[in-house]
C-alpha cells in the first residue's frame, strides 16, 4: 500500500512540473541590450555615384537620378571637403551590384560601399 501511494505521489509531482507555467522576468537591461543589438545589425550597403565639392552639382545628378530610378532612396552626405551622392539601402551586395550595372553608362565611376542602412520597409 505504502508503494503504490508513493507512486500515485511521485505520478502526481512529475504531471506538476510538465504542466505547470514559467513566467519570466527580465532587467531592463536585457531589453536595452536587444534592442542596441538590432539596430547595429542595419549594416548593408550602397552605391556611392558621384562625389564634388559643389554641392549643387550632386543636387543636379540627384534630379537625374530620381528621374531614372524614383523607387530607390538618395542620399546627399557630407564627408570634408566632398558631397557625396549615395543610393539605395541594400541588404546584400549583389542587389547593389545589379543598380550598379544598370547605371554604369550615366554613372561610369560609381562604386559599392558597406554602410549603415535605412532598412527597407515590407508592404
Amino acid at each position: 500500500m505504502r508503494i503504490i501511494s508513493f507512486l500515485l505521489f511521485f505520478l502526481f509531482l512529475n504531471a506538476q512540473v510538465f504542466y505547470s507555467q514559467v513566467s519570466l522576468k527580465m532587467d531592463q537591461k536585457i531589453f536595452d541590450l536587444i534592442d542596441k543589438r538590432i539596430k547595429h545589425n542595419k549594416i548593408g550597403y550602397r552605391l556611392h555615384l558621384s562625389f564634388e565639392i559643389e554641392k549643387s552639382i550632386i543636387d543636379k545628378k540627384r534630379i537625374e537620378f530620381i528621374n531614372k530610378c524614383p523607387q530607390i532612396s538618395s542620399y546627399v552626405v557630407f564627408r570634408t571637403p566632398y558631397f557625396y551622392l549615395d543610393v539605395g539601402d541594400f541588404r546584400t551586395k549583389q542587389e547593389a551590384i545589379i543598380l550598379k550595372e544598370q547605371l554604369k553608362v550615366e554613372f561610369p565611376l560609381s562604386s559599392i560601399v558597406k554602410e549603415k542602412i535605412n532598412l527597407p520597409s515590407i508592404e
